[in-house]
């Protein structure tokens, strides 16, 4: 397990006799650096280092850390403890408002008021589940329902993994090739949500810099059931903003290919998921070849699950063609890219309501197992069984 160095920082002063929450951004600013070698402080500018700040605390009194990894070129993504969550992706590590290509929010508590999933880990079953039909190999079972008047259990249900502390486990870095590597850890126990079994969840980020003009994010979720079969499907939920700008996506980012996915799951009423499959040609769902949101994009936006045809999607590790592209009038570039059979591709619609973000302000791209199979009897099912690992892989690729 991680040690926390002796140079945390619990809040700085002006907060302090305040007595309020401080900006996370202002207790790492005051946060000595420690060089990611030797995790000793360091103050020279051409190393890779890290931070730890305390940075507030849980409903239930628990310390909330955020940790920020810079690489020597000065990429820089900074994770918080809650919900394992991205606070923080950027070409630079001055943590100045308008440098980051994902939205956050200013304090913890803000995070813990919110039901927006904010750069979350989402399980133990991401997106929209029916509640009451939870298939394993032994019985159904009923799940914790926070969606849609109790119709839906939704990304991980009332308190999923998004609501909970992470321990940190360790940080590394590879100088050679100026990365840095954070694994954190979730022990999710038998019941919780609903959920049947005991699992246990490393979350292992990689912060690389290639080059002066592009880095790559790379997220890793190994899920293990521990002591009984139970459904696992895991996603990373960062909403991107390639504008840096608090303004509406739709106004300026287009999507530039997502090649081999031309059809979306159907959804009911509920937005629950029926496993039939439904083809996007000649529909404004049609992404394939590319397109400019403000000119395409359905009425309220995007928010819907891509698949990847079979013939892309089925080969075990492997993770070509799975990709989406996209830009904005800026000229960054966002290409996403996983081992996963599809992704929920979603416009922000539901962001305008919460603090100072605005309807449609980020994009989210979350590539996940195939939605609602933990209701299904047959495969492609979300069903992990006793002892095995299940492994998710992201991979977030900015050029600027």
């Amino acid at each position: 397990m991680f040690e926390l160095p002796e140079s945390l920082i619990r809040t700085v002063p002006e907060y302090r006799l305040r007595g309020v929450v401080p900006p996370w951004r202002d207790v790492l600013r005051a946060t000595p650096r420690l060089d990611a070698a030797t995790g000793k402080i360091e103050q020279r500018q051409d190393v890779a280092y890290y931070k730890v700040a305390d940075v507030g605390s849980s409903t239930v009194g628990d310390r909330v850390y955020a940790l920020q990894l810079t690489c020597r070129s000065g990429a820089t993504a900074v994770f918080l403890t809650y919900g394992a969550s991205v606070a923080w992706l950027s070409d630079t590590d001055t943590l100045e408002q308008g440098t980051s290509y994902v939205l956050s929010y200013e304090t913890v508590d803000e995070y813990l008021e919110s039901d927006a999933y904010l750069g979350a880990s989402v399980g133990r079953v991401c997106n929209r589940v029916s509640p009451i039909h939870v298939q394993d190999s032994h019985s159904a079972f009923l799940l914790h329902p926070n969606h849609r008047a109790g119709h839906v259990a939704h990304h991980g249900g009332q308190a999923g993994w998004s609501m909970r502390l992470w321990n940190i486990e360790t940080i590394e870095a590879d100088a050679s090739n100026d990365q840095l590597m954070l694994k954190m850890s979730y022990l999710s126990p038998h019941g919780e949500q609903g959920y049947n079994g005991s699992v246990r969840c490393e979350a292992v980020y990689t912060l690389k810099a290639c080059g002066d003009k592009s880095l790559r994010l790379s997220v890793e979720y190994q899920t293990t059931a521990l002591n009984a079969p139970t459904h696992v499907n895991v996603t990373c939920h960062p909403y991107f903003n390639l504008e840096r700008a608090q303004s509406s996506v739709l106004d300026s980012h287009f999507v530039a290919q997502l090649p081999c996915a031309n059809h979306v799951m159907e959804v009911d009423g509920a937005q629950i998921p029926s496993g039939k499959m439904l083809p996007t040609a000649g529909t404004p769902l049609e992404l394939q070849q590319g397109v400019i949101l403000s000119e395409s994009a359905p009425r309220d936006g995007y928010d819907s699950f891509y698949v990847f045809s079979t013939t892309c999607a089925l080969e075990e590790g492997c993770s070509r063609n799975r990709v989406m592209s996209l830009g904005s009038t800026n000229g960054t570039r966002l290409t996403v890219s996983s081992n996963q059979p599809g992704f929920q591709f979603y416009t922000g619609n539901f962001l305008g309501n919460r603090g100072m973000l605005v309807r449609h302000q980020g994009v989210c791209v979350e590539p996940s197992l195939l939605l609602n199979a933990a209701t299904w009897e047959s495969p492609p099912s979300t069903l992990l069984p006793i002892g095995e690992t299940l492994i998710q892989t992201i991979h977030y690729e900015l050029a600027w």
